[in-house]
């Protein structure tokens, strides 16, 4: 499936396999020592945040490229929370 058909039929999960993906090349082209990694990732943290807030946590429990990011980046108490959520 091309990402604009997955765009139009799933639009939350591809908003947070994008993100993985964005993630994924920043870990692979920068150290992360470096002071682009840290804005790279600081960008996703905000972008994860806005889209949990935005969809919801019952919908991120449902993508798994979701909660990872979501562990990962803001934290286990989020991801928590949302797995909460959509039970």
């Amino acid at each position: 499936m091309s990402w604009d058909a997955l765009l139009k039929d799933q639009p939350i999960e591809a908003k947070w396999l994008i993100l993985d993906a964005y993630v994924a090349r920043a870990d692979v082209d920068h150290e992360w020592s470096s002071v682009v990694y840290a804005e790279r990732i600081e960008w996703a943290r905000s972008v994860a945040r806005r889209l949990l807030r935005e969809h919801g946590a019952a919908a991120a429990a449902r993508i798994p490229q979701a909660m990872h990011l979501i562990r990962r980046l803001i934290g286990g108490a989020e991801a928590d929370a949302a797995k909460a959520e959509a039970a």
